[in-house]
């Protein structure tokens, strides 16, 4: 959850134009497409009356090779499962896979019910947003930076003031 109600995740898993989210400090909520940018895999939910705490960012381009990272999801149907692993690389360059931006590379293990979650570091901060898995044990997430940029722009799309 990022500040006003606003909820990233993959385009790939928001089909439709609203979605059921689960926040983990409180019930399911239905969430409304906002925005999306297939290029970068990045969809933004507009969730209005949440009470989240919106999630601190990271500046994914301080990201160092070993550093060590979570995914957070619901893998196979487990319910807010974290897997650790570390930054394998630096990031892939822009126009490869997805999006002109770039992506983040990771030995995390994920499994289909992480995309769209977040990757955050050992202090719980996004780092970035889970959207491939290449081979087993080698995943790819959208930058922090990428993502604050599509939610900054996906925010003036609020259908209330977000």
């Amino acid at each position: 959850m990022l500040a006003g109600g606003i909820v990233v995740t993959n385009d790939h898993v928001a089909r439709g134009s609203q979605m059921a989210v689960s926040l983990q400090d409180g019930p399911k909520v239905t969430a409304t497409v906002i925005a999306r940018d297939a290029d970068n895999d990045l969809a933004a939910l507009y969730a209005p009356g949440t009470r989240a705490r919106p999630v601190d960012l990271a500046d994914s381009s301080k990201l160092k090779v070993g550093q060590l990272v979570f995914a957070l999801g619901h893998p196979l149907g487990w319910s807010y499962y974290p897997t650790a692993g570390i930054v394998s690389a630096s990031p892939v360059e822009p126009g490869y896979a997805r999006g002109e931006r770039g992506l983040l590379r990771l030995d995390v293990s994920l499994a289909p019910g992480n995309s769209g979650g977040p990757i955050v570091d050992s202090e719980g901060r996004l780092i970035g947003v889970a959207c491939m898995i290449t081979v087993p044990g080698i995943s790819l997430a959208v930058p922090s930076a990428v993502v604050k940029e599509f939610a900054n722009w996906a925010r003036s799309r609020a259908p209330v003031a977000a």
